[in-house]
């Protein structure tokens, strides 16, 4: 076995030395860097965008749709209110049974969206000036069904083939893919609820002309 001179097994045993930063160039701050925007999965099919804080712990940027779902949320939960307030004092069995079909669906909507909202780690927000109590009042009130559905504007939600308040929810391209599967199936059932409370208006439409007296 051939020994290695003296100057040899010094050279061969230095220890590597780190590259030498280039002249003008600035050292990394690994604690910036640390601290960098990265994207995460939040367990429920969403990247979330998320950034370090001085404690460690990670803060997420919200949602751009965030304010839509709670807009939903809090839209769906007051309509399941006075629907329900409503189907309990109507004495049509025809307009119960519509009354109460709209406002299961609408119940599930506003737990559903409050649902995914707080799974994103947020809580729906509620606004003070809702205008449920007036709209409770209206349903329960001695008008007929006919003049509060009129009132309420439900026989207008019916757009057929025109544009409606659904066409733009896609347009934020960055809605992830278990809030997509919500605003489809929630899309689909207003529009099949608008159909519905269509058609049972032109029917109380049409037994309200009926039972009008015939002139002399």
């Amino acid at each position: 076995m051939r020994r290695l001179a003296p100057s040899a097994r010094a050279r061969k045993e230095r220890p590597l030395s780190r590259p030498r930063e280039r002249q003008g160039e600035r050292p990394i701050d690994k604690e910036r860097l640390a601290g960098s925007p990265s994207w995460r999965d939040d367990g429920f099919g969403a990247r979330v965008l998320t950034h370090a804080t001085r404690k460690g712990d990670f803060m997420a940027d919200k949602p751009s749709y965030l304010g839509l779902l709670n807009a939903i949320a809090v839209a769906e939960s007051r309509a399941h209110t006075y629907l329900c307030a409503w189907a309990d004092v109507t004495t049509s069995d025809d307009v119960r049974a519509v009354l109460r079909k709209v406002a299961a669906r609408e119940g599930e909507h506003a737990m559903t969206f409050a649902r995914r909202i707080n799974e994103l780690g947020y809580d729906v927000r509620r606004k003070d000036h809702e205008d449920t109590d007036e709209k409770i009042a209206l349903v329960t009130s001695d008008c007929s069904d006919l003049e509060k559905m009129e009132a309420l504007k439900l026989h207008r939600l019916d757009r057929g083939d025109k544009p409606d308040i659904f066409d733009d929810f896609f347009t934020d391209h960055s809605i992830d893919i278990a809030t997509g599967e919500l605003l489809g199936r929630y899309i689909a059932e207003e529009r099949d609820t608008a159909r519905l409370l269509r058609r049972c208006y032109e029917q109380l439409k049409e037994q309200s002309t009926s039972d009008r007296p015939s002139p002399a």
